[in-house]
């Protein structure tokens, strides 16, 4: 689905260059289940950003189905990331004014659907997050975990072929991560292709897959055969992530 390689950015900063991205190379297969962690400024979340065409790499190449993204225009590269992609943010995002009924219909809006079909559809999404009792409720009556169901129903409203999610629970007591945890592993299992970055080995364990990036590389790719246990969560902020 997507591959990078040899990908870099960097940022100059005064008379330094900072490598945020450093010769990475990375394979995206549909229906996987990815999850991205590192320390503070290890590049996890710059990569989000490039695997979300968010922001381009400097160098090398960004392959989606095979196709080069460098080589397109951009208002093509915008079409494939508002209508291709969901994004998950751990600030939610949501418009204060508008009720979660509006909030998740409001991408539709903009790929100018009719009014009845905005409302079916994200009256279907709003139930299938189980939040179907709370449509009409504003965001400053939700709770964390509520609004964060909220954006996921608004990141799927356009069928996007994959989700980005950048510390999705990070705002979330425990109880509310792993509602949304659950529901996110729900979604790989109906064949959404998520890729997450967290800083916690506990949520990083509901994923398929682990990437580890340190100083811009990946240090790291594996599958992930189980659930992390207590001690293997502890012994990853002990190490690694502390």
């Amino acid at each position: 689905m997507i591959e990078l390689k040899n990908v870099s950015k960097y940022y100059q900063m005064g008379e330094v260059e900072v490598r945020a991205l450093d010769d990475v190379s990375l394979r995206i297969a549909k229906g996987k289940f990815i999850a991205i962690m590192g320390s503070s400024g290890s590049g996890k979340s710059t990569l989000m950003n490039v695997l979300g065409l968010l922001d381009l790499p400097i160098e090398g190449q960004y392959l989606l189905e095979d196709i080069d993204i460098s080589e397109l225009a951009d208002n093509e590269v915008s079409r494939i990331r508002n209508q291709h992609y969901g994004f998950v943010f751990q600030s939610y995002n949501l418009f204060p004014e508008l009720t979660a009924l509006e909030n998740v219909a409001l991408p539709l809006m903009y790929a100018k659907r009719p009014p009845k079909e905005r409302r079916e559809i994200a009256s279907s999404l709003l139930s299938k997050v189980q939040m179907d009792h709370r449509i009409n409720h504003f965001p400053s009556q939700l709770s964390g975990g509520e609004q964060q169901r909220v954006a996921v129903a608004r990141a799927l409203v356009n069928e996007p072929s994959l989700l980005l999610a950048d510390e999705p629970t990070g705002n979330l007591s425990s109880v509310h991560e792993e509602e949304i945890m659950e529901l996110f592993s729900s979604l790989n299992d109906e064949g959404v292709t998520i890729v997450m970055v967290t800083h916690s080995a506990a949520v990083a364990g509901y994923a398929k897959d682990l990437i580890m990036i340190s100083d811009g590389r990946i240090v790291s790719d594996t599958p992930i055969k189980k659930r992390f246990s207590p001690v293997e969560i502890a012994s990853a902020q002990g190490g690694f992530l502390k």
